[in-house]
């Protein structure tokens, strides 16, 4: 259960990362969103 929950954690934690990153790109170089 733990080991679910923290990997859960850690996907999240990854999904937001890329979504800040994919929000600066997008900004940065003009792309179109997603």
């Amino acid at each position: 259960m733990a080991a679910s929950c923290k990997g859960f954690h850690h996907i999240t934690a990854v999904v937001r990362s890329l979504d800040r990153a994919h929000w600066f790109y997008s900004d940065v170089l003009g792309l179109p969103e997603l």
